[in-house]
Order: structure tokens, then C-alpha cells, then sequence
């Protein structure tokens, strides 16, 4: 988890990180945005709305919502949030996660539909289908790499460097 990361990170325990933003919270820490992607819908495939092939947010008023720990994934929680206040949609929240790898799995169980980043679509769940949203311009989540800005390994050089590299093949063949 991002905040976990952080601390690793200045105690020089680790020495680099993925993580979400961190902001004004980094410290002596350096930080590159790696990928940016959009929130997509995620819900059981035999669910009414996974025939569409865009959703509109205020198909979720009536839906059971798996939403993000407001406590241990605040960045997805505002993510998400945003796009319901702006939507005026009050959400049905049948169960909070904190993981991204749970919400999914809640989703394959049945218990409701989750809004998810579109790298969601790669854990390859049973029965979960992933949506994108019919908005102008939807919510992206953020992926970064820190590292501590003082820090002359120069094998994290060029760990930073491959990450790049790598990320910016993902975006160009994973992400819509």
C-alpha cells in the first residue's frame, strides 16, 4: 500500500516503489508517473448492463456497490466517490475492500459491481466483465514510481529506466 511504501521508502528499508500519488507527502522521495488509466466498470457477465458496451454512471443508483476502504485505500475511495457525488448517485455499498485484487473477487462472486482502474481487466477473474463508462472524460487512476531523491545506487538508475520503458509498452498495447 502506498502509505506503507512511503515509510519503507524513507526508512530506506526499500528502495524504490509502486504506488498511487502521494503529493505533497513525498518528502525527500522522487517520483514518475508511469501510467495513467481509466476507471472502468466491473461486474458479474451475466449481469443486465454487461450487454452494453458503454455505461452510463447513473445505471449504479439502484446497484450494489463494492466500494474501496476509505481507511486503507483513500485514493481509489476519493476516485470513486467523486465520480458518484457527481453523478448524485447515494451508493448502495454491500461491501468495502481495500485490495484491488479483492474488489475484483467480490465482483466474481457475486456480491455487487465495482468501479476499478482499467488495469483491473489483466486478473483474468471468472465471470467478471469490465465496462467503460460513457463519460466525456472519465477518472483516471495514477501509477507512479518513488524512490528516495538522494540516492545514488545505480542500479536503481536503471531499475527506473526499464520501469519506464516497460510502463510505456503496457500503454501502448494494454490500455485503451
Amino acid at each position: 500500500m502506498t502509505a506503507t511504501q512511503r515509510e519503507a521508502l524513507l526508512a530506506g528499508e526499500m528502495d524504490v516503489g509502486l504506488m498511487r500519488p502521494i503529493g505533497n507527502d513525498a518528502g525527500d522521495l522522487s517520483t514518475r508517473t508511469l501510467i495513467s488509466e481509466p476507471m472502468m466498470l466491473a461486474l458479474p457477465e451475466e449481469h443486465s448492463l454487461a450487454s452494453a458496451n458503454r455505461i452510463q454512471i447513473k445505471a449504479l443508483a439502484a446497484e450494489p456497490l463494492i466500494l474501496f476502504s476509505r481507511r486503507d485505500s483513500l485514493y481509489f475511495y476519493k476516485i470513486v466517490s467523486q465520480m458518484l457525488n457527481s453523478a448524485e448517485i447515494a451508493p448502495d455499498v454491500v461491501q468495502e475492500a481495500t485490495q484491488l485484487y479483492t474488489v475484483v473477487a467480490l465482483v466474481s462472486s457475486g456480491i455487487g459491481v465495482a468501479i476499478v482502474p482499467a488495469s483491473a481487466r489483466h486478473m483474468r477473474y471468472p465471470g467478471v466483465v469490465f465496462r467503460h463508462f460513457d463519460l466525456k472524460k472519465p477518472p483516471r487512476a495514477v501509477l507512479e514510481l518513488a524512490w528516495r531523491t538522494n540516492d545514488s545506487n545505480p542500479a536503481l538508475q536503471n531499475f527506473v529506466g526499464i520501469a519506464i520503458a516497460e510502463a510505456d509498452r503496457y500503454l501502448q498495447t494494454k490500455l485503451p
